[in-house]
């Protein structure tokens, strides 16, 4: 379930995914207090939470995102609860970029380009609120995210990568049947499609994969859409 943005829409309204629970949307300046709450607590990250962020420094960054996000180079949404549009997490696409089509190529070694034959790619990104953990809403996020990447967007495939120390979001993608593969801990190359890569774990499912993955799950009544 994926609701697109309505055509001709404004930069500021940027893109929506709805999902059961969840509504996943374009940051606006009234979201400003509460991604400043959300992105200075450390027990939402597995990695060093920002210090000294503060409303005026958060404002830029949200016009950044509608901007990025018109220009389609990448889409930084926040997650609300549909019921009471509370905020609980932060996620998206991290980046949209053109690579070779998904082969043998590990992630880290993947590079970008606008050549012919190349293809677009959803490079996902999810993260809840500690408070808010546990209760299956990464798992409704990241599929939301995902399917919106291969339906609304066209992509060929999905990338995602997570720290080793991730045992949340790794449980996460293995539960979803995506086998994780880490990174070699080389250094990125300078036009690497995805920076982290060469020393996370990455996983990576094209659109044909990814729909026998969403029947099976269907077929086990563990589907979150």
């Amino acid at each position: 379930m994926h609701v697109p943005s309505e055509s001709g829409a404004p930069a500021a309204t940027g893109r929506t995914i709805a999902s059961p629970r969840l509504t996943i949307r374009t940051a606006v300046p009234s979201d400003g207090e509460a991604l400043v709450a959300y992105f200075s607590n450390p027990a939402n990250f597995p990695w060093p939470a920002e210090k000294d962020l503060t409303l005026e420094k958060i404002l830029p960054r949200i016009d950044r995102w509608a901007d990025a996000t018109a220009k389609g180079r990448s889409a930084f949404m926040v997650i609300v609860l549909r019921e009471t549009d509370q905020l609980i997490g932060f996620g998206g696409f991290n980046n949209l970029p053109r690579t070779e089509p998904l082969g043998d190529n590990p992630a880290w070694k993947i590079r970008k380009g606008n050549g012919e034959g190349t293809v677009l790619v959803a490079d996902v990104g999810v993260s809840i609120d500690h408070q808010h953990q546990r209760r299956g809403y990464a798992r409704e996020a990241v599929c939301a995210v995902v399917e919106y990447g291969f339906e609304e967007l066209g992509c060929a495939y999905a990338h995602l990568d997570t720290q080793s120390s991730n045992e949340p979001m790794k449980a996460l993608m293995s539960g979803l049947g995506i086998q994780g593969v880490e990174g070699d801990g080389s250094e990125p190359l300078e036009d690497s499609a995805f920076s982290f890569a060469s020393k996370a774990v990455n996983y990576d499912v094209d659109r044909a994969t990814w729909n026998s993955l969403r029947e099976e799950l269907k077929n086990k009544g563990t589907w979150p859409l």
